[in-house]
């Protein structure tokens, strides 16, 4: 005769944590918006938005030819001190965000380019 070991017992049957889709609706039956949750610059862009102004750009910057030199920077504009602007490493395909400041130029390691903000 052998003796089973604690963990080789069923084990009881959980309830799931997780609630069903159709108990995160509002009391009109409608998926709740995240307008009153949102806090910092999420907040600010939903509000500028009802007044139609698109606070955060995110076009992608395609650089012409040439530019991304120390003498020749990417231009970024901004109406802002600063702008966080993300850009895709070629070797991995990751996404990385930095913020830009208004003033001096930016060097990014990964791209081997100078970025510099262009205040509008």
């Amino acid at each position: 005769m052998f003796a089973v070991s604690r963990t080789s017992r069923a084990l009881p049957a959980l309830r799931s944590l997780s609630r069903p889709f159709s108990a995160m609706k509002d009391v009109d039956g409608l998926i709740p918006s995240d307008a009153g949750r949102q806090i910092g610059r999420r907040a600010e862009e939903l509000e500028a938005e009802k007044s139609g102004v698109i606070l955060y750009n995110r076009d992608p910057v395609i650089p012409p030819a040439g530019q991304g030199s120390y003498d020749n920077p990417i231009m970024v504009q901004s109406g802002l001190q600063e702008r966080a602007v993300g850009f895709e490493d070629p070797g991995t395909h990751a996404i990385y965000w930095f913020n830009l400041n208004k003033g001096p130029v930016h060097y990014v390691k990964q791209l081997d380019m100078y970025f510099k903000m262009d205040p509008v």
